[in-house]
């Protein structure tokens, strides 16, 4: 019974000791505040610290008010440690816990202004288009 107990306990007290692997992609971006979509999810505001399980593939999109939107794939750089049989020792085996940190930094360009004077000939340019496709195609011509 007391082998049983003394087996129990030193197997609880592994379980509790057991290394882990925080991994965390840090987002920045410039100008700051802008809303980020990671995979189509909205995950917060730059600059942020993102927790992810797996490697791989991205789709990242940020966007802010005034500027182009910044859409982009990017890839989770797997450490070694993280290697096939590697990985089992980094996440089971070692006595504490080790920090995955990505970073990417994302530059958003503001959208030129336009003036008065742009605004009216782009809005006359698609009211133009607007009545030509009101009408329908032009008729078709005998002898095609």
């Amino acid at each position: 019974m007391r082998v049983r107990s003394a087996l129990l306990v030193l197997i609880t007290t592994g379980a509790l000791t057991v290394g882990c692997v925080e991994r965390k992609l840090h987002i920045r971006s410039e100008p700051e505040g802008a809303l980020v979509q990671v995979n189509g999810r909205d995950v917060g505001r730059t600059p942020l610290d993102w927790s992810y399980e797996h490697y791989g593939l991205l789709r990242i999109n940020a966007r802010y008010p005034g500027h182009h939107a910044v859409e982009l794939e990017h890839r989770l750089k797997v450490p070694w440690y993280q290697r096939p049989l590697l990985d089992f020792f980094a996440d089971i085996l070692w006595p504490g816990t080790i920090h995955d940190d990505q970073y990417l930094d994302l530059h958003l360009k503001p959208v030129p202004e336009r003036t008065k004077e742009e605004d009216l000939a782009l809005a006359s340019e698609v009211a133009a288009r607007a009545e030509r496709l009101r009408k329908g195609p032009p008729p078709e011509r005998e002898g095609k």
